[in-house]
This record gives structure tokens, C-alpha cells and sequence, in this order.
């Protein structure tokens, strides 16, 4: 029965405790050295024996009972996290929940939503209208992940069958270009960074895009030579009223660039400021989320220089802190004019009124009961009820242990100085080309290898043949379909380093892929610092 089960669970874990991150052996073995810190980092011990520990308490005491003892160390979760991201209200500010895409989808929709209903409200328009009066636009970076364009398309191509009241665009801010000898020729290259001029001028309206990139069709086609409509291109200038959202990643999966997301989010704050000062409007005209999945743990991120509306992130990446984690910033001034598109009762608690003697049958038809519901007032309208109280304390531990013990500065420089090494060895191995090489700013490194497939390289990387096995990554062109588009990549092979990687591990992936992709001993420059 369930009894001696848990009862067998306790002793196994009191027996067997969790072996140290750096002996860890998958069953081939061989330590494994985790390059794969953009998909899952190790935990750090600490936080695995918060979890074990909360599930052992749970276990004595019930799961309510043990919520109830550990109160104040989950409230400690919310401010761990204010002081990460320089939250000025963490408890109003902060909503803690599954994943980063589950904080992205879920402030995305409520944005996207009370866009609507502004733009229903002040044009007296309804869904009725047959022609198009109004058209909100949606930006995004070229770098977007999937699942946001997936939740942006999906919500503009509804909404767009739906009624044509008002009509959603979607358009790819364009990213910057740099010049590139190939061949002994000139070639024009994608950083994969938003453009941040062109983004002024796109909110200043000045600036005009063809009428196809509209993703909201469907229709995107990548090239300068393109033409349409009998070889005319038809323009279109984006009007800045009509700008609703802007969605930038503030680092990729796929590549290791950063956006400017504080460039952006000034630019943003001054259009909002003039924007608001005329139309007496107290919701930003224009909206903007940071997804920070990336960047969170690995550099600095301030919310306050971002001026970011929602930011959101993980625990499961350079936190280093356990899976099924995230959490959701939302400014606070703007959090109380946003409502959820799915709610419970506890994100929106219910009233309820009776009149009448609702217990007399015969009289029942003229008995009724009325009910109202609200919203809690902070970003806790975000958050279900039914959670992972222990994971959310380890995510408590690994945010605590980023901030006050290892620190945010030293984190980002040394994956800084780890990345630019593994980039200059990389160099060494003639077939392999890396991507966005001109750009890359962080830990995330990614590249082909001519004539070979992605995933046998990172299976072989994983297998025993050798002394040493390394967790890598592949990126599928798709995870990032706008960039991948853009520059023609086909599917990458991922290295994503974090603090706790040494030079020596780096060394020895350099000799076992040079092994397998063939080394060039002319490019060479030799052993490691």
C-alpha cells in the first residue's frame, strides 16, 4: 500500500543519499561533463537536499501542515528572486510557477486581451463590424523562441478569423548587419540582435515594411528579391499607436547573443510617457516582456534598467535549481490592469450572496444565490493553487545560493572568459562553423559540422567510447524560426557552459571532437591556460 511505499522511499533515501554533481555517472559509466546548461544545469547539493528534505517533512507531517511550517521561508522565495532581478516590490511583483513558457504564455494573453478590450472600449467597436477599423501590432526580435511565436500566431490568426474589428500584424523587428570576408568575397550578415535604430524609427513611424512579412498571415518568405503582387512591393508603415506589444528574448536558444533589451525598454518608456501624458490612458500604450529564460543566472538582469512590463524565467538553466520551476515579474503598476485568461479560485477569490430560503423547495424558483469574483491584487493572480511546495523552496535555495554566495558579477565573467576559450579551440577544428560567431556575448555557443549530422555528433559525444562523456545539446532550426529563416541554418549542435565548467573539461571535449570531426593542426594554438 501507499504507506509502506513511502515508508521504503524514506529508507532508501536515508540509506543512499544523493551522490556529489561531480561524480556523477550515467549508466554507461564514465563521469559526464554537463555542456548543456542552456537545457537543464546540474543542481547545486544544496538545493536537491532542500526538495529531499520538504518531501521527508511532508511526509511526517502531510502536505498542508508542512506548507504551513515552511511559510515563511516561501515567502523568502519571492524576495530571493526580487534581489536576483532587482525587483522593487517582490511579494506584489512575483508570481512563481511551472515553467518560463507558462509565465510567458500567461502574461502574454492577459496582455494581449486587455489590448483588445482597450482597443474595443475606446473605438465603441464590437464584433459585429464586418470591415477592418482598427489594426494592433505585435513586434518581435528575430530571435524569438518558439513557443512565444507559437502563443503570438496562434492568438493574431484567431482573433483575426474571428472579427475583423480589429486586425492583429505581427512583424519581425529587423536585426543588425555586419560585413563578412568569404571566399574573398563581401557577404552581409544577420547578428541575430535587434537593430536598436531601426526600432526607434519603427516607433517614431518612420519606418516601412513590406505588406507579406506580416507573420499574422502566414506568409513570410525570407530574401531581398522577392516580389509580390505582379513584381510591386506594397508597404506598409506602422502606425505607432498601433503598437501594442513588443517581445524580445534577451538571450536565444540557439546562438550566444545578447539583446539590448534596456535600449528597447527606454525607447518604449519615452514613446509610453508622451503616449500616456495625452491620452490620460493609465496602461501603457505600448506592452513589453523580456524573456529572460536564458539570461537569468548566467548575467546580470534588472528589471528596473530593463523597464520591462513582465519579465519571465526558469529555474531549470543557469539558476542551477530544480525542473518544473519559473516565475513571472509583472511591473506593478501595470499587474492590477491585466486579467488572466485562466484563473482559480485562488488567483481570484469568490463572494457569493443569498436571498431567500434557498432549503424550501417549494419556493425555490424564487430563491437565488449570486456570486462575484475578484482578483488577488499582485501578480499572485498568476498562480494556482495546487503547486510544488518543495521545488518551490530549492528554487529558493539555487536563487539565494546565484545571489549571496557565488554572486551575479563573477558568474557572467567567468562564463565569459570559459566561452571565449571554447570558442578559440573550436576555431582549431577545421570543418566546424560557428554560428552568429561574430556576436556571441555569453555562455551559449552553437555550430555545424560539415557533412555531419547534429545528433549522431551529440550521441557520440555522450557515448562511452573515449574516457570522458559530454552532454550536449541540438537546437532544431525551428526552436528559433524567424532567425533560422533569416540566415538559412539548418539544426545546430549546442554548448552551453556555466561557472561550474573548468578549462581542463573544455580541453578534453576540443581533443574528443577533433577526434571524431577531424582536428586542423595548422589552427592549433595550443593547450589551455
Amino acid at each position: 500500500n501507499s504507506t509502506v511505499a513511502l515508508g521504503f522511499l524514506l529508507v532508501v533515501i536515508l540509506l543512499f543519499p544523493s551522490p556529489s554533481i561531480h561524480s556523477f555517472s550515467m549508466p554507461g559509466g564514465l563521469p559526464v561533463h554537463f555542456f548543456n546548461n542552456a537545457g537543464a544545469s546540474q543542481m547545486a547539493p544544496q538545493v536537491l537536499e532542500r526538495i529531499m528534505c520538504h518531501l521527508q517533512l511532508e511526509m511526517k507531517e502531510g502536505g498542508y501542515n508542512a506548507a504551513a511550517i515552511v511559510q515563511e521561508e516561501h515567502f523568502g522565495v519571492y524576495q530571493a528572486i526580487g534581489r536576483l532581478i532587482n525587483a522593487s516590490d517582490p511579494m506584489f511583483e512575483i508570481a512563481l510557477v511551472e515553467s518560463a513558457t507558462v509565465a510567458w504564455t500567461r502574461i502574454f494573453y492577459s496582455m494581449a486581451d486587455s489590448i483588445l478590450d482597450r482597443a474595443l472600449d475606446q473605438s465603441g467597436s464590437s464584433y459585429d463590424y464586418s470591415e477592418a477599423r482598427l489594426q494592433k501590432v505585435i513586434l518581435v526580435s528575430e530571435a524569438e523562441y518558439a513557443a512565444n511565436i507559437v502563443a503570438i500566431l496562434k492568438y493574431a490568426r484567431e482573433q483575426n478569423q474571428r472579427s475583423r474589428a480589429i486586425q492583429w500584424r505581427v512583424f519581425a523587428i529587423p536585426s543588425t548587419l555586419i560585413k563578412s570576408d568569404r571566399n574573398d568575397q563581401d557577404y552581409t550578415f544577420s547578428t541575430g540582435v535587434v537593430d536598436v535604430e531601426i526600432f526607434e524609427d519603427i516607433v517614431s513611424g518612420r519606418w516601412e515594411v513590406e505588406e507579406w512579412k506580416d507573420l499574422a498571415k502566414g506568409s513570410e518568405i525570407i530574401g531581398e528579391g522577392c516580389d509580390h503582387d505582379g513584381g510591386r512591393r506594397q508597404m506598409v508603415r506602422i502606425k505607432p499607436e498601433d503598437i501594442a506589444l513588443v517581445c524580445i528574448t534577451h538571450i536565444p536558444t540557439n546562438s550566444g547573443i545578447i539583446n539590448p533589451v534596456n535600449e528597447i525598454g527606454k525607447c518604449i518608456e519615452e514613446f509610453n510617457t508622451k503616449a500616456m501624458s495625452e491620452t490620460g490612458d493609465t496602461l501603457p500604450s505600448i506592452l513589453y516582456i523580456v524573456d529572460a529564460c536564458q539570461s537569468i543566472g548566467q548575467i546580470s538582469v534588472d528589471v528596473q534598467c530593463m523597464r520591462a512590463h513582465a519579465l519571465t524565467a526558469t529555474g531549470r538553466k543557469y539558476l542551477r535549481g530544480p525542473r518544473g520551476t519559473g516565475f513571472l515579474f509583472v511591473k506593478s503598476d501595470v499587474v492590477a490592469k491585466l486579467i488572466p485568461s485562466e484563473v482559480d479560485h485562488a488567483a481570484a477569490p469568490l463572494t457569493f450572496q443569498t436571498k431567500g430560503d434557498l432549503s424550501n423547495k417549494e419556493e425555490f424558483e424564487d430563491k437565488y444565490i449570486s456570486i462575484d469574483i475578484g482578483y488577488k491584487k499582485g501578480a499572485g493572480r498568476f498562480e494556482y493553487w495546487e503547486s510544488n511546495l518543495s521545488t518551490r523552496l530549492g528554487l529558493g535555495v539555487a536563487v539565494s545560493y546565484c545571489v549571496d554566495e557565488i554572486g551575479v558579477e563573477y558568474i557572467e565573467k567567468r562564463i565569459i572568459e570559459l566561452s571565449a576559450i571554447l570558442c578559440q579551440r573550436l576555431n582549431t577544428i577545421c570543418p566546424i562553423e560557428i554560428y552568429h560567431a561574430d556576436s556571441i556575448q555569453c555562455g551559449i555557443v552553437t555550430f555545424s559540422v560539415k557533412g555531419m549530422d547534429p545528433t549522431s555528433i551529440k550521441k557520440t559525444m555522450l557515448s562511452p567510447l573515449g574516457d570522458e562523456r559530454f552532454e550536449l545539446s541540438v537546437v532544431p532550426r525551428t526552436s528559433t524560426p524567424i532567425d533560422s529563416a533569416r540566415t538559412d541554418v539548418e539544426d545546430l549542435i549546442r554548448i552551453s557552459l556555466s561557472y561550474i565548467n573548468t578549462f581542463d573539461e573544455i580541453e578534453s571535449f576540443i581533443n574528443k571532437l577533433g577526434d571524431l570531426v577531424g582536428m586542423d593542426e595548422d589552427r592549433n594554438s595550443g593547450n589551455l591556460m
